[in-house]
Formats: C-alpha cells, structure tokens, sequence
C-alpha cells in the first residue's frame, strides 16, 4: 500500500487525536497489568503450590483476581471510547456523503445518477469504518504489548525467545502474499459494486416500463449475472481470509511444539523451573497474538485501501459553490435597483455538439417571457443557465450588470421561484410541500386559489399526504402545488418549465389571466409550446439553429412561422 494513502488514513482519524491518545495510556496501563500476572502465576507454582503455603498461595490469587478485574475495567473503558469513535466516523462521512453530492454539479449528476454516487461513498464507507473497529484498537493493545513481553521473554530465557520469534518473519511472509491479492480483490469488489448500483439506479427508476413491457426475465438475468460477479470476487476475498488463518494457526502450532521440545531440553538441564516454563508458555502466548493482529492488520489495511482512494477521488468530484473569497452577496448586486438579465455571447456545447451559439438577449424587470422551439431545440438549456446547473461554453450571463458566476449560488438562487419540467413533491404533506418545510408562510385564504379546489375534497386537507413520488395525486394536481409553491415563495425571477402540460381547460386559463396581470416587480419566464400562453406574455424568445431571435408580440412571432 503506498506511502500516501496511510497518510489519508491518519486525515480521516485527525479528529479522534486526543480519544486516541487516551486510549493508548489506557491500553499501556493493562499491558503492564497484564504482564505483570504471569510473574505472580511463577511465584504461585514455585514459592507457594511446591512449597505447600497455603496462605501465600491465596495471597497471590487475590492479587491476580485483582488485577484481572481491574484489567477487565481499563478494557471496558477502552472499547467504550472505540465504538464512540467507530460511529462518530460513520456518521461524519455520511454527512459528508450527503453534504457534498447534494453540492455537485450537475453534469456528475446527470452522468452518474444522484442514487449511484451516493451508494458508492456509502459502500467505501462501510469499508473505510474498518479502521476503527476492535482490530485496529486491539493493535494499539497489542502494540505495548509486544515489545514488553519480548522484554520478559528474554529476561526468563533468551534462547527459548529466539527460536520462538522466528514466526516473525514467516508470519511476515505470508502476510504480505495474501495482503497484495486482497488489495487487486478489494479494488475490483468496489468495481463491482459500482455496477450494482448503477443497475439498481437504472432498474427501479425504470419499474414501471419493467412491469408494462413484461421484462421481468431478462432483468433477473441481469440482476443474476451481476450477483455472480460480485460473489464470484467475495467468495475470493473469503478464501484469503480463511487461508491466513489456517496459515497463522499451523504456524502458531508449530511455534509452540517446538518451544515444548526446547523447553523439555532446558529443564532436563536445569536451565528453566517448571514455573518459568509456565510462565514462558503463558508471555509466549501474549506473544503470538500480536503477531497475529499485525497480519490481520495488513490485509484488513489492503482490503481498505482501495475504498480510501475512492473516497477521496468522490470528494474531489467539483462542486457548484462557488468558492471564490470574492463572491458577492446577492442583496449588494440587486440593491434596490431594477431587475435586469442580459446574455452576453453566450455559447453552450455537449461535447462536439453545439447547443447554443453567441447567444444576446436582455430581460427586464416586469417582463414576462415565452420561451419557445422545437424539442431539443436548447430551451431547457437556456433555463438551466440561467440557474447555474451548467456553466457557459463561453460568454457571461449577468443579473444588474454582475456576472452570475461571482454571486454566492445559495444567494443566486434565492431569488428565483422555479417549476422544473419535471418537479418534484416530497413524502410528506402538502402543506409540507407549499411552505417547504415552513420555509415559507401560506397566505390565509389559500384554498381559495381556483388552482387549489380539488384540496378541499381531501379528508385532511392541507395535511394529506402525497405519497411517495406524489403518487395520490394526479399529474395535473401535482403540477398546480408545484406553481403554487412557486409563486407563495414570492421570488423576483419565475422560471416556468412546461408548467401547464397536465393542466384542464380550466386551469390552462387560470394560468393564463395570472401571466397576464403579472408582476411589475418580478420576472417571469415560461417554457411552452401552448399558443395561448405565448399570447399572454409580452415577450417570445424562440430558440432555433443555436441561436435566439427575440420578439416583442405573438403576432410577431406567428407572422415569422408562417414566412418560413
């Protein structure tokens, strides 16, 4: 694992400095506890049990009760601070997760889906929270430890400690054979998860077509071809596991024979009391636990490894916040002064493919605009814009003579009332939904909005629910709340995306006597194919062959139809 990713490691524990820092006395305190009760275990063999003293052999058993319960506290005490740090980190990175995929631009999201780049992060998450489980806070445990009991190994017989840590390096060994292929199995289990996602993102959006078109059976395949391949790779990742661990128990058992063997010699000569050997035996045994933990440590390193790197490479995925330290304050760019937007050459390409092409036109304050064009023509991607989810190939979009790109975008957008093309309602109610969560104050007489009757026929009115993706309201009730969320947060600029396509008669020219009584202090813009709407604004913008042609009337713009 290089160099750089162990120094990512210590970022995402940065916070945790001073837990950890306290953890580590701790765990020093009970290595010196620890080793301290094979001394007494000795004395109790030698000087009590051979010598038949009854009273200083229940001495030296109250003092290691003593000091096994008081090592059993600190360790409490200890996994306690651990599993508090475990899930702080969870929950730290979850926020993240949420925090800065809500903040992404929008080509990431619209490439990617919004449900795949979130499971991602979560799925190296999950991975990443391994260093802060029982393994890496036993390593610091163990870590005191090993040096302390080599320490005392030598000091009872260094020949028996010699030939005992050569399992070091043979531990070492095949640590690092398994640790290299976890690392190639952990990177292409992300791999695979990453297609899972993207699957499942595409599958249950699409559930309905599944369901009308009869696929079931051909996404089963689908889902079964991707189940296998991602198992196929765990089932690997299984089988190092279990290899290490029958490689380090086959170890362990042979170190220890060995000793038995040596240690048999010893005795015979007179190099080591029975009491030592016991003693030995049991440092010994301290002794093979670490070195077990250190392996497990490398591979679980090389299992998380992989998952670090993504994790870093979602947070570098840019965000639209603007983060210029010069970023101005939407209250200082408007100050009381008239609303105008104005495009300035503005081009916008996907790619090889032009979309819009030196785009000039200029929007006053009290004007209402009909955005008009063939399907693909670049209206959307004129809105969008306008709203900052993309950026401009070249050329500038300013708001009172500032570049829309030096106002802080959470200020920006505060300003405008936007119905998308294809809006959204939350689970929740829909009161929930027109104040935005008490964001904004309903007037007192809403009901009475013609756009608002068919509330009045629900039995908790205000306080229905919509359903998940409003599914208890019909496409049209659900394009009025969106309007009228749209206009009760009463915004300077309204930016109205095909806001009628659902709509009744009725409706349709509710909506228009409200374009036409307008607003002399806000703007609004409409996208629409709907004849009656492009005759209720005073302004069309008709977007074809790249560009924008600007007309002051419908008859204006009819006439142009007709002549081409």
């Amino acid at each position: 694992m290089k160099i750089k990713t162990y120094k990512k490691i210590l970022l995402l524990l940065k916070p945790y400095t001073k837990s950890m820092v306290g953890v580590s006395f701790l765990m020093m305190l009970t290595t010196i506890i620890n080793l301290g009760i094979p001394i007494f275990q000795e004395r109790i063999i030698d000087d009590a049990i051979l010598q038949k003293d009854l009273v200083l052999l229940v001495k030296f058993i109250i003092v290691i009760i003593i000091l096994c319960i008081l090592s059993s506290f600190i360790s409490y005490i200890c996994s306690k601070i651990q599993i508090s740090i475990n899930y702080d980190l969870n929950k730290r990175l979850q926020l993240k997760v949420f925090s800065h995929a809500l903040k992404l631009k929008m080509e990431y999201i619209k490439d990617q889906g919004i449900f795949k780049i979130c499971k991602d992060a979560d799925q190296c998450i999950d991975s990443i929270c391994q260093i802060t489980d029982d393994t890496v806070f036993s390593l610091f445990l163990e870590t005191f430890q090993f040096v302390g009991i080599i320490i005392a190994l030598a000091f009872i017989n260094w020949k028996l400690t010699l030939m005992g840590l050569f399992v070091i390096p043979c531990r070492a060994i095949i640590s690092w054979f398994i640790s290299k292929r976890t690392y190639n199995y952990s990177d292409q289990n992300l791999e695979n998860h990453k297609a899972l996602h993207k699957w499942e993102d595409d599958s249950f959006t699409s559930v309905i077509d599944i369901k009308l078109w009869n696929l079931f059976a051909p996404k089963i395949n689908e889902y079964k071809e991707i189940l296998a391949k991602k198992n196929s790779n765990l089932i690997r990742l299984e089988k190092l596991n279990k290899l290490d661990m029958l490689l380090g128990t086959s170890l362990n058992n042979i170190a220890f024979n060995l000793v038995y063997l040596f240690a048999g010699i010893l005795i015979w000569n007179d190099t080591i009391t029975i009491g030592g050997l016991l003693v030995f035996i049991s440092y010994f045994n301290y002794l093979m636990e670490p070195i077990n933990i250190f392996s497990t440590l490398s591979i679980l390193l090389a299992d998380v490894a992989p998952s670090v790197e993504k994790w870093y490479e979602f947070l570098e995925l840019e965000e639209e916040e603007n983060e210029l330290n010069t970023a101005k304050n939407i209250n200082s760019v408007i100050d009381k002064q008239q609303l105008n937007l104005k495009f300035n050459n503005v081009s916008f390409s996907y790619g090889n493919r032009k979309i819009l092409n030196n785009v000039n036109l200029s929007i006053e304050e009290g004007e209402s605009i009909a955005i008009v064009g063939e399907n693909g023509s670049g209206k959307t991607t004129l809105i969008n814009l306008l709203l900052r989810f993309i950026l401009p190939t070249s050329g500038t979009i300013s708001l009172c003579n500032t570049n829309i790109s030096d106002i802080k975008i959470d200020d920006y957008r505060e300003i405008f009332g936007v119905v998308t093309q294809s809006p959204t309602l939350f689970d929740a109610t829909i009161s929930d939904n027109l104040t935005l969560f008490g964001k904004h104050e309903l007037p007192k007489d809403i009901l009475r909005s013609p756009l608002l009757k068919f509330i009045q026929k629900l039995d908790k009115g205000l306080s229905s629910r919509v359903g998940n993706k409003s599914s208890f309201l019909s496409g049209g009730e659900k394009q009025k709340l969106v309007l009228v969320r749209a206009i009760v947060a009463n915004k300077r600029i309204l930016v109205l995306d095909e806001p009628t396509s659902n709509y009744d008669k009725d409706s349709e020219e509710l909506f228009n006597e409200m374009i036409k009584s307008g607003n002399d202090e806000q703007i609004s813009i409409v996208i629409t194919h709907e004849p009656s709407i492009i005759k209720s604004v005073n302004k069309i913008l008709y977007v074809h062959d790249n560009t924008v042609s600007t007309f002051s009337s419908a008859d204006d713009y009819f006439n142009y139809l007709q002549i081409l």
